[in-house]
């Protein structure tokens, strides 16, 4: 993804869907621009805490469309690794969201 980037020299903001991988792999990403969206694996994979203490305030959204638990669990576990509440954690997906698509209030 990030090779195509660069080679089709795409500026608008591309955002990764249901990220799972490691702290060097969101590095590259968000070194290269993008955006990262957790979702049922944040649930599933006690390792991605770390990935996502990692990522920005400003770059990461938060997702759900395969898990039972639906989108509430993931807005509690991402509160409760940001150490916020799950109130700033919506502020700043939304701030994240405006800013994406270039949204002006």
């Amino acid at each position: 993804m990030i090779a195509l980037k660069k080679k089709l020299n795409i500026s608008v903001p591309m955002l990764i869907h249901g990220f799972s991988k490691n702290s060097q792999v969101a590095k590259q990403l968000l070194d290269a621009g993008f955006y990262i969206s957790f979702g049922k694996y944040l649930l599933l994979n006690t390792e991605l805490e770390v990935v996502f203490e990692s990522v920005p305030d400003n770059r990461f959204f938060l997702e759900t469309d395969t898990v039972e638990e639906g989108i509430e669990a993931v807005y509690d576990l991402a509160a409760k690794y940001r150490g916020i509440s799950v109130k700033e954690i919506q502020k700043l997906v939304s701030s994240n969201f405006l800013e994406v698509f270039n949204i002006e209030l």
